[in-house]
């Protein structure tokens, strides 16, 4: 009998245990504080992606090309180069036919999905050294 009442009493300790652990585990949940957020929302005139930007693909391979007339044009195809000198050759005859318009260069960037990251900062950076800030991330459907 001494064993069944020992077995009575542990159990009522754990039991008691397990409920206590519940209640406190509710009650600092409902008592901690809550934390808001008093930073001010900022919202930024998103540019409008026009027909005339200039477009930028990346292969997954990393290989950077355009497109003129639907065809595709290879501008630098060696991934080890940062550099970049196909785009950014490409860039400035694309700057230089903008003219005095007033209009801004934009471009847009499809890079494939298992594209290197750093081949995508390649890229915005020889469009930074060109003083292109206007740049917008697409993602064009298979077929084209």
């Amino acid at each position: 009998m001494t064993g069944f009442r020992a077995a009575i009493v542990a159990a009522a300790v754990l039991g008691f245990s397990a409920l206590a652990l519940i209640a406190y585990a509710g009650l600092t949940w409902l008592l901690k504080p809550r934390v808001v957020s008093t930073m001010p929302m900022i919202s930024l005139p998103m540019p409008e992606v026009t027909d005339d930007a200039f477009p930028i693909h990346i292969d997954a391979d990393g290989v950077v090309c355009t497109t003129v007339d639907k065809q595709r044009v290879v501008l630098d195809e060696d991934p080890m180069v940062s550099e970049l000198p196909g785009l950014r050759e490409s860039i400035r005859r694309y700057k230089s036919g903008l003219g005095d318009a007033g209009n801004p260069p934009m471009v847009r960037i499809d890079a494939d999905d298992k594209v290197a990251m750093q081949r995508v900062i390649d890229v915005l950076n020889a469009l930074a050294a060109e003083d292109v800030s206007n740049v917008a991330f697409i993602k064009l459907s298979d077929e084209s």
